[in-house]
């Protein structure tokens, strides 16, 4: 069994080489003496000195592949022992492909969160948001919930959560639209505007929930009020050909309007048909 995963890891790292030439070599420096393939690409992986994207790349060949389980454990049991953040956040980033994420992986996820620097926390946020999972989901809403985390990495948070288009996704953007941040509120309606499509249950939680923030006009810093972003995310849930002409109608009146506010001007520019 040991020498059919080796020989299948070895032709597809020949197969990876015609695409990214120079992988083979690179994966070829941290090769030793007597030991089984999986254990150089493990060393490569979590190698912070090479290339992101290789290491994501032959990251997901070990999880992949199967009867190469056992490599992936020990990727994350070397990164963990590694204590840098920098080294979590770059695995992180490698996992983003993937369909699951394991107990051990949310474990480094957090150690980012309380540990790493702004940057990593928010790149480990937008790496781990592409993992379609519910135990993802909940860390990612527990982000959100969170008032005392860093307001950077709740709005990055808030804004993922449209990958997970789910009633709970729905309730806790929601109950955020009361949330003291503008800018919490505005990715909260923006995630409600996406999601709302998407599962049966989601539109009666989203749509009420858009039409109580409609006089919200405090700004997102960055983009427009809180109120503008809900417009055009009722609008678009409700699917209401009338309703979507006025809201055209206002785009064009906010465009052509030599007074209109530079936020609004974002907003019509963003949701114009035209």
């Amino acid at each position: 069994m040991r020498l059919r995963v080796e020989a299948k890891l070895r032709k597809a790292i020949r197969r990876l080489e015609h695409g990214h030439p120079g992988l083979q070599a690179a994966i070829a420096r941290h090769e030793r003496r007597g030991e089984a393939p999986a254990e150089a690409l493990v060393r490569f992986v979590v190698d912070p000195a090479e290339g992101w994207y290789w290491r994501q790349v032959v990251a997901g060949l070990l999880w992949k592949m199967p009867g190469t389980k056992s490599a992936g454990l020990s990727m994350v049991r070397l990164v963990a022992n590694t204590g840098s953040t920098d080294v979590m956040t770059a695995y992180l980033g490698a996992c983003s492909e993937r369909k699951n994420i394991t107990p051990a992986e949310l474990k480094l996820f957090q150690v980012v969160l309380d540990k790493g620097s702004l940057e990593e926390q928010i790149r480990a946020v937008e790496a781990l948001a592409f993992v379609p999972q519910r135990p993802v989901r909940r860390t990612l809403i527990g982000i959100l919930s969170n008032s005392a985390a860093p307001l950077d990495v709740r709005e990055r948070a808030t804004e993922m959560l449209h990958l997970h288009e789910s009633r709970e996704t729905a309730e806790a953007c929601a109950k955020a639209l009361g949330d003291p941040s503008a800018s919490i509120r505005f990715w909260a309606a923006y995630t409600l505007g996406q999601i709302a499509g998407f599962r049966k249950g989601i539109p009666e939680i989203a749509a009420p929930a858009l039409a109580s923030v409609l006089d919200d006009r405090e700004v997102a810093p960055g983009w427009w009020s809180v109120g503008r972003e809900a417009q055009a995310s009722i609008v678009g849930l409700r699917g209401d050909p009338g309703e979507r002409e006025r809201l055209q109608a206002e785009i064009r009146r906010v465009q052509q309007d030599p007074t209109a506010s530079a936020e609004d001007r974002r907003w019509a520019e963003c949701y114009s048909d035209s």
